[in-house]
């Protein structure tokens, strides 16, 4: 992110008025608010400051845990169990500006719940035991409610009914 959207951003964050930068995010994208056909606010730098910021709750919630759950397998040869208190707190003693609660469920499996400022949803990271010698286990991110999620997580897919 340049300097001139960073600053613009934390104005904008701040409640001041922010001065219309043009820096460039994107091949036929640009840092300018605007207006949307419903008359809403739209700006392509905050919306992708915005969805960072998710991003970055979230998954970094996830990585805490992630990191003792696979070293419990590692040791034990078995998944903890799910909600086991050696290893997560109560769901919602988890809960940040973005995401609402994290759960450890049965087989390893952890999940965020986004809420409602965030757009909802679930951000699931399914750890899968590796068949490669070099690596254990890798950690395949899924949302099973959020058809859109890999703009929000690239890399992560949706897996819906």
């Amino acid at each position: 992110m340049r300097l001139t959207q960073a600053f613009g951003i934390g104005l904008l964050l701040a409640g001041a008025q922010t001065a219309q930068a043009q820096s460039v995010v994107g091949p036929n994208e640009t840092c300018c608010p605007g207006v949307n056909a419903n008359g809403q606010r739209t700006d392509p730098c905050f919306d992708s400051y915005q969805r960072a910021m998710i991003r970055t709750e979230a998954l970094g919630l996830l990585s805490e845990i992630r990191l003792s759950v696979h070293e419990a397998y590692l040791n034990w040869g078995i998944w903890p169990a799910a909600a086991d208190p050696r290893f997560v707190a109560a769901p919602t003693s988890y809960a940040r500006t973005w995401v609402s609660r994290l759960d450890l469920l049965a087989n390893g499996v952890l999940t965020v719940t986004l809420n409602r400022s965030a757009g909802g949803g679930i951000i699931g990271m399914h750890p899968i035991v590796s068949p490669d010698p070099n690596v254990s286990i890798y950690w395949q991110c899924r949302s099973p409610d959020r058809p859109s999620i890999g703009q929000l997580v690239p890399g992560c897919v949706y897996s819906g009914p």
